[in-house]
């Protein structure tokens, strides 16, 4: 997950992007995150938000099971995610499913 927020945090400095005000280029970025992610998630994604101006909204659930909070289904459900942090198993069950991109995964 360390990756995930570097990658994302060196997409701020492209050259193309640094000629614009942070707040001109910010977003809402949509993130589903697992309990066992959460501790790491919530500082690294403040870090992140610092660094991006772009604002998280996060919603904390489990990987998989019959919860409402659960992250499949959140997605069955047509919440909208621009990132999902989870278990890789269960990603990869997402993926099958056509409810993540494949070329996303990291």
């Amino acid at each position: 997950m360390k990756s995930l927020f570097i990658r994302l945090a060196a997409c701020a400095f492209i050259p193309s992007a640094a000629a614009l005000p942070v707040a001109a280029r910010a977003v809402e970025l949509h993130v589903m995150s697992s309990g066992s992610f959460t501790a790491t998630y919530k500082l690294l994604g403040l870090k992140f938000a610092a660094l991006s101006g772009d604002t998280l909204d996060s919603a904390l659930g489990p990987s998989m099971g019959q919860s409402s909070e659960a992250i499949p289904n959140r997605l069955a459900r047509g919440e909208p995610a621009d990132v999902v942090i989870m278990v890789s198993y269960a990603l990869d069950d997402l993926i099958k499913q056509g409810k993540v991109r494949p070329d996303s995964r990291v």
